[in-house]
């Protein structure tokens, strides 16, 4: 998505994120030079990769990834790059990142007024309820079909509290 963007934008797009020093961060880093912001290459290892099976409608029936990298991207990084937060138009983020730096990130959208995309990965949507109290607007969720099911049980749910 973040490359796409960056072609659509005329390179104008940045990518905070955790990429491996091999082949697939290597790719990244140079089909679109100046997308990675500073310290997003963690060294002697793998950046993370994911793979879908769809069947014939378009529904995913298996997926494999390791996304454990992500778990480098923390609220102080966030922190290091928060003058480009500010001048981004727009914030995109996906649920694979650390439910802290979720929160962060919300939190900092909050006070700056910016809208927001949330990705969320088909293993659920973690607290997405819970951080919609921190976010002035959010303009796009995208959730698996399970994953939809779930929020809109648990919305329900709570509606008859």
């Amino acid at each position: 998505m973040a490359e796409a963007l960056w072609r659509l934008r005329g390179g104008r797009v940045r990518l905070l994120t955790a990429v491996g020093d091999d082949a697939d961060g290597r790719y990244l880093a140079d089909v679109a030079p100046g997308l990675l912001l500073d310290g997003c290459v963690v060294k002697n290892a793998r950046t993370p990769t994911y793979a879908a099976v769809l069947d014939g409608k378009g529904e995913c029936q298996i997926g494999l990834g390791d996304m454990s990298l992500h778990s480098h991207i923390t609220p102080a990084m966030v922190d290091n790059h928060r003058e480009v937060l500010k001048q981004a138009p727009l914030v995109v983020f996906d649920g694979n990142i650390p439910e802290s730096t979720m929160n962060h990130v919300m939190h900092l959208c909050n006070s700056m007024q910016k809208p927001v995309q949330c990705a969320y990965p088909s293993n659920g949507y973690k607290n997405i309820l819970d951080g919609l109290n921190y976010i002035i607007k959010i303009i796009f969720i995208s959730l698996q079909q399970d994953s939809w099911n779930e929020l809109c049980l648990k919305t329900v749910s709570t509606a008859r509290l």
